[in-house]
């Protein structure tokens, strides 16, 4: 390049500078990266391969790991540079722009022929001698070829496994930049190409079908992790990716039945305008499916096999309308159970800072939310002196406890149909309405029960004693616990559950201030409070357990 002088190629020397420079600047990093780019790295080959060999070297000085990367638009390559690059390069990045015709638009040899048919066999044979990997083919998309999704696909077709597409960087005035006109062409790519995974998945195309393999198990297993942490499990999980031809073969049922109707580009429809609603995708023109075709087929398979009584959806409330129309497509295919469908529809979470939305970007990572709440129960539990007299590993246990009970108490106690603001420290506050101030009553009583064992009172048999007003209060209090849960799962509301707790909480809390238990002198109403308090304590560790919050024995 000319870089503020004459055009010439790198000489050796600067290139060795470069090299010295970056080790002097790595610090404490071990591997170092070094890019062989354009113009074109092999017009200039044989200093490469001695700044290669002079990296090797200062490797070995300095504990250095290079790890080089070529791009080349392949007119020079040849066997000799192949079985270097293999040896030397980390990755190979190589120039096709796509298409036969996209490509030789601009990219052309000093004789302004295109390079396609002299590069691709060269770019293919470098492929295959790497394995597939090591590589990636690099095309650009100018104003010439915004249908990119074309050229992408045509590079895949070919055979390669590694590649990208990027937008030129132009200037405006050049006839190939990218002008803003051509953006909803540009963005419509990008429908075509996930629509085409889609497509290649299906018909399991082993390239596409591998790879959503592996980053499904990425996927699940991330899963598997914050629901153990949230100590989340499931009897069977049913995956649409098993579902949907099933789904499809439901759809041709309502064909067949007259039901459904297809359209000129091959999609299937439903027309719901007369029961209120819109008319409904079901099934894509090139035969894909979409949520509707997998839902159907998730819904049918969960009833058949469970001979399910009821089956209830628990999904948020943007998706209301996509189960009300789930319920009214079985009842017209003929499926009676479809009334037994329920959509618990849920509101969303709000954050002081915002909304958590996924599709709009602003989400806040389960994992975080869960490490941030335990180390804020950590803080303010030490804080107020809950941790005093516990061990490290005591401590842990307990903070992870609180941590959790607090956000899952905070949103459980809320009904599900509201949107809610949910402030992370406020959940903690060991006052109010909150799993923190439950869990800390139950600990209370356990260590008043702690505290009579080990002063030898035995109020394990019958208690006769009169009952305070408040003690009366606490035991009707206790009979409607049955009611409560009863309610709970009748209404689909876990906050029920979580009021009838704190509630019971409360009260507790308020007859303790005013009562003593182990200091009182009579035996049998001594006796009897203490019966009382256990029973307090075992329905609040019930209560909270039906919510998925633990209590812990002591704090």
């Amino acid at each position: 390049g000319e870089y503020s002088g004459s055009k010439a190629l790198m000489s050796y020397e600067v290139g060795k500078q470069a090299l010295d420079f970056l080790i002097a600047h790595s610090g404490t990093r071990h591997n170092l990266e070094v890019d062989f780019f354009g113009g074109e790295p092999l017009m200039n080959f044989d200093v490469v391969k001695q700044l290669v060999a002079y990296a090797r070297e200062q490797e070995k000085i300095h504990n250095k790991n290079f790890r080089f990367t070529l791009t080349t638009n392949g007119v020079l390559l040849n066997d000799d540079v192949i079985e270097f690059a293999n040896k030397e390069m980390y990755n190979v990045v190589l120039s096709l722009d796509g298409r036969k015709e996209t490509n030789d638009r601009l990219r052309v040899t000093r004789n302004g022929k295109g390079s396609y048919d002299m590069i691709l066999p060269k770019f293919k044979k470098l492929a295959d001698a790497r394995g597939q990997q090591g590589y990636y083919v690099r095309g650009t998309y100018t104003h010439y070829n915004t249908d990119f999704a074309a050229d992408i696909l045509h590079i895949a077709d070919l055979g390669f496994k590694q590649l990208a597409m990027e937008p030129v960087v132009a200037d405006p005035k050049e006839d190939y930049a990218l002008k803003e006109e051509d953006l909803p062409v540009l963005m419509e790519q990008y429908d075509i190409l996930a629509q085409e995974m889609l497509r290649r998945w299906e018909a399991r195309d082993p390239e596409v079908y591998g790879l959503w393999e592996m980053m499904n198990g990425w996927v699940y297993d991330g899963f598997d992790v914050t629901y153990k942490a949230l100590g989340v499990d499931f009897d069977k999980v049913y995956y649409e990716s098993q579902t949907y031809l099933l789904g499809k073969d439901i759809v041709q049922k309502g064909l067949d039945m007259g039901i459904f109707y297809r359209r000129e580009d091959g999609s299937v429809w439903i027309d719901l305008t007369a029961d209120g609603l819109d008319q409904k995708l079901l099934l894509r023109g090139d035969g894909t499916s979409v949520y509707m075709t997998q839902d159907l087929g998730t819904a049918y398979r969960r009833f058949e096999e469970n001979d399910l009584d009821d089956m209830i959806y628990v999904v948020g409330n943007e998706q209301n309308y996509h189960f009300q129309v789930l319920k009214l497509v079985l009842k017209k295919l003929g499926y009676d159970w479809s009334d037994h469908i329920t959509h618990l529809s849920y509101g969303m979470v709000e954050l002081p800072e915002g909304k958590m939305k996924s599709r709009e970007g602003t989400v806040v990572d389960a994992d975080d939310l869960i490490e941030g709440m335990v180390s804020t129960a950590r803080e303010m539990s030490a804080e107020l002196g809950k941790l005093d007299g516990c061990s490290e590993e005591e401590a842990n246990a307990v903070s992870t406890m609180v941590g959790l009970g607090a956000l899952k108490y905070f949103i459980l106690k809320v009904d599900p149909k509201k949107t809610m603001l949910f402030d992370p420290r406020e959940s903690i506050d060991f006052n109010g309405n909150t799993g923190p101030f439950i869990q800390y009553t139950h600990a209370r009583i356990r260590s008043v029960l702690r505290k009579a064992a080990e002063a030898g009172i035995d109020f394990g048999g019958a208690a006769t004693a009169d009952y305070l007003r408040e003690e009366i209060d606490l035991v009707k209090s206790l009979t409607e616990y049955p009611s409560v849960v009863k309610s709970a799962g009748e209404n689909f509301a876990p906050s029920v559950v979580g009021a009838y707790v704190y509630e019971l909480a409360k009260q507790f809390n308020g007859y303790y201030h005013d009562h003593s238990i182990l200091k009182e002198e009579n035996a049998g109403v001594r006796t009897m409070r203490l019966q009382l308090a256990q029973q307090v304590a075992r329905v609040i560790k019930e209560g909270m357990k039906l919510l998925g919050i633990d209590v812990p024995e002591r704090m």
